[in-house]
């Protein structure tokens, strides 16, 4: 049943990216009226496209950086002077 449920949760989540790419590219087309039929705009529109993905990278990147480093510990608690219960 696990297996069945992970399977289900990444099927979403490969859903959701593609759909976020789709309106991506759609919202690219539209707000620099590329006609992607002509070769021309074809190929500016697959730089634009792939320097959003690249900008997009990066803005996930550090964002998880940023999260990453923040304190998460409740506020006056010291990580320092707590011992693992286990080593008794």
């Amino acid at each position: 049943m696990k297996s069945f449920l992970k399977s289900k949760k990444a099927s979403l989540i490969g859903f959701l990216v593609i759909v976020a790419l789709i309106m991506g590219a759609f919202l690219i087309i539209r707000s620099k009226n590329y006609d992607i039929k002509r070769p021309g705009d074809l190929f500016s529109f697959l730089g634009d496209f792939f320097s959003w993905l690249f900008q997009l990278g990066k803005n996930i990147y550090n964002l998880v950086g940023y999260t990453v480093k923040q304190n998460w510990t409740p506020e006056g608690v010291n990580l320092s002077n707590i011992t693992n219960i286990t080593e008794k």
